[in-house]
């Protein structure tokens, strides 16, 4: 006999999952073998075990616990108020609780403010600016040999303005 749980029948298909049962399989049991249980797939198994907010064990986990190495298993956090506590096929998921980290990066896109100098030309300034003697419409001719190449085009603003 296979250490498998048998999967679920048609007759069985209305059936409710706590989050703290649902925590104890996660850890008891590989997602793959416990979706296999329920009769859905790994991916939608770690998405409803999102939803719920119970952690699971990490990439390589089940490797580490046959040799006797496992990271220690986490609590299970104290649900938050909207939270889902219940799973079962026939009702849909909730939205994924978002975890609180702060301020959240802002995304660069149009209307986003530009930084003022690219972060590839701070510094670069003072190079430019000591330059041997030139005539009228020539280039710049630094005396630092490695700079960055800056073209002004009338159709992209220049990306370094000083």
């Amino acid at each position: 006999m296979t250490g498998k749980p048998p999967p679920l029948s048609i007759a069985e298909d209305r059936f409710e999952v706590s989050r703290e049962q649902l925590f104890e399989e996660v850890w008891e049991t590989p997602i793959l073998h416990l979706a296999e249980k329920y009769a859905v797939s790994g991916s939608y198994l770690a998405r409803v075990s999102t939803v719920l907010r119970v952690p699971r064990p990490p990439v390589g986990y089940w490797q580490k616990k046959a040799v006797g190495r496992a990271p220690r298993r986490p609590e299970l956090p104290e649900a938050q108020p909207g939270d889902q506590q219940i799973w079962s096929k026939d009702r849909p998921l909730a939205r994924p609780a978002r975890e609180e980290r702060g301020e959240e990066p802002q995304k660069a896109g149009r209307g986003a403010a530009r930084p003022a100098v690219n972060a590839l030309l701070r510094g670069t300034k003072s190079q430019f600016l000591k330059t041997r003697k030139i005539d009228a419409n020539e280039f710049l001719r630094p005396y630092k040999q490695l700079l960055p190449d800056i073209v002004n085009c009338d159709f992209h603003p220049c990306v370094c303005v000083w």
